[in-house]
């Protein structure tokens, strides 16, 4: 009887943790290509955005990103914001865009910047994690503010990548609304960022797990009455 209790025991450990994720480090990769920017700027209300699907569900809690130009040329940032939004199709234009608002966080100061070869880095670590659902696609922005820049005339860009990832990055201003950066280019290009996070586990696999378990407490307890 215990050998087969304990049969019973690998055989639901091992099915629960089949559903069980991996909990290692998630990430979306798009490193910066080329000197291409594309103006992403609180002081012109212009921001740029692209979009992203992870498998499964995931926080993300860290965000990477890039610029063009050395740091010596650059005036020190008042911040950046980070904001996330939903995918929307738009039939009528025929192209997947960033919709609905649903996570900003402002960054103050310069965000860790570092050079890297022909570009400055960037990263913010999220106090409260982006819960992005698995299999749906998100767009994420990242904006430049410089309004204390003593000259009130610094354009600051968001590196593009040219991995081609899902939908081409998009454009919004006062000017353009909504409208695909290669629209604005002979080429494809996205933009240069990084999402770290952490899968989320499954409900049904840990209600697996548990259940099971008690089950087998359960008939231990009966057995030795």
């Amino acid at each position: 009887m215990k050998r087969s209790l304990s049969f019973i025991l690998l055989v639901v450990l091992y099915a629960g943790f089949l559903n069980i994720p991996d909990t290692s480090a998630a990430t979306w990769l798009q490193p910066p290509s080329g000197w291409g920017s594309f103006l992403s700027s609180a002081n012109f209300s212009a921001w740029p955005a692209d979009d992203f699907r992870f498998d499964s569900e995931t926080a993300v809690e860290r965000v990477d990103w890039w610029s063009v130009g050395a740091i010596a040329d650059m005036p020190v940032a008042d911040g950046f914001y980070v904001r996330f939004y939903s995918n929307y199709y738009d039939a009528d234009l025929g192209i997947s865009i960033a919709d609905e608002l649903l996570y900003e966080v402002f960054i103050p100061g310069n965000a860790h910047q570092t050079q890297d070869g022909d570009h400055s880095h960037y990263y913010a670590e999220l106090s409260t994690p982006f819960l992005a659902i698995g299999g749906r696609p998100y767009w994420v922005s990242i904006q430049g503010d410089f309004t204390n820049d003593p000259d009130d005339d610094y354009w600051w860009g968001w590196a593009m990548s040219s991995t081609h990832n899902r939908n081409p990055a998009e454009y919004n201003s006062p000017t353009y609304n909504h409208r695909p950066i290669n629209e604005f280019h002979s080429s494809y290009y996205d933009l240069a960022f990084e999402l770290h996070g952490s899968p989320v586990p499954v409900p049904g696999a840990v209600w697996l797990l548990g259940s099971g378990l008690c089950g087998l407490v359960t008939i231990c307890k009966k057995r030795k009455r």
